[in-house]
C-alpha cells in the first residue's frame, strides 16, 4: 500500500523540518509521503525496528495539536 500523503498530519514547515529530523534519526527515508527503510537482508531486524520506530514518532506528531 502507498500513501500519496499523510492527510491527518498538517505539514506545516515546522512539521516537516520535524518529520524529516524523526526520519533522519532512525535512517528512514520519508519520499513523497512514503516512509522507507533499506540495506542488506542481514540487517533486516534493524531496519524494521527502526521502521516501527519511526511510524510511532510520526503517530506522536499526529495526535499533537498545532
Amino acid at each position: 500500500m502507498k500513501l500519496t500523503s499523510l492527510p491527518k498530519i498538517n505539514l506545516t514547515e515546522s512539521r516537516m523540518q520535524l518529520l524529516n529530523q524523526i526520519s533522519g534519526q532512525f535512517d528512514v527515508t520519508f519520499d513523497h509521503g512514503i516512509l522507507s527503510a533499506t540495506g542488506q537482508v542481514s540487517d533486516f531486524p534493524s531496519m524494521t525496528q527502526s521502521l516501527i520506530a519511526t511510524i510511532l514518532r510520526v503517530n506522536d506528531l499526529i495526535l499533537t495539536k498545532q
